[in-house]
């Protein structure tokens, strides 16, 4: 698994960076964000319609495989994603996953037949447009969360992976979202809730998930990450873990 940030926005040149140092100082500033990957990483948010044309994309990819294979995809998913924003100009969310699966496909020989083990990848894809206050998002298997006033809202991902659709025609879903401040998004891999524990040695599945977030998403992003890995751990136990695991959460 890994994450993404890129920026079609001059104003943001090195998104990492430019994410620590966006955020508005005095009135309407927005606090400091969150970024889980086990270790955990802080990233922060610009405030909606503060700065002018500024957008952000972010990725959460989980890739097949584990271990060499797995970090191979990850280099090459990464790096794709870099050719596709930042040298091909691709800026809509559905637009990047259709070129990404195509180039996956291309450069891993794959003929997508029934039957035939391929690599591929699942993703949830988003574009923040903080002057407009819209967010666009395309997922491959992996869904986005919006969580408003205490209400989660889920939008789905398409049943398809990157690399692995059996349908040429196939393109991705473009879901477009207005934002409100205060709003918070998650995207993650399907390591959490994949994560086997608990008193019957069970899957952590979506639902305990969902609840999960909507109990302390009104937290401060830090918070949040602590109380994940509280529970993912005490959760697990005594049990290896699973898969990797990728929550990105940011409240805009």
């Amino acid at each position: 698994d890994f994450y993404w940030f890129g920026s079609p926005s001059p104003s943001l040149p090195q998104p990492r960076a430019a994410l620590a140092s966006a955020v508005a100082q005095g009135e309407g500033a927005i606090p400091p964000q969150a970024m889980w990957q086990g270790d955990g990483a802080v990233v922060n948010s610009p405030p909606l319609g503060k700065l002018e044309g500024v957008s952000l994309i972010i990725a959460a990819v989980d890739c097949t495989g584990h271990g060499v294979p797995g970090a191979f995809m990850s280099m090459m998913g990464y790096n794709f994603l870099e050719q596709i924003v930042k040298r091909e100009h691709i800026y809509q969310p559905a637009m990047i996953l259709d070129e990404l699966s195509k180039l996956v496909v291309e450069s891993l020989h794959q003929t997508n037949k029934r039957g035939k083990i391929n690599d591929g990848m699942d993703i949830a894809l988003c574009k923040i447009d903080y002057q407009n206050s819209t967010l666009e998002y395309a997922g491959a298997h992996n869904s986005l969360y919006l969580i408003r006033n205490g209400v989660l809202t889920e939008t789905k991902a398409d049943s398809e992976s990157i690399g692995l659709s059996l349908d040429g025609e196939f393109c991705f879903t473009n879901h477009t979202i207005k934002l409100e401040k205060g709003d918070c998004i998650y995207l993650f891999s399907d390591g959490f809730v994949d994560q086997f524990g608990g008193p019957k040695n069970t899957k952590f599945y979506y639902r305990p998930f969902k609840e999960l977030l909507t109990e302390i998403h009104q937290l401060p992003m830090e918070e949040q990450q602590k109380k994940l890995e509280a529970v993912m751990n005490a959760w697990k136990g005594n049990n290896s873990q699973t898969d990797d695991i990728l929550v990105i959460g940011l409240r805009v």
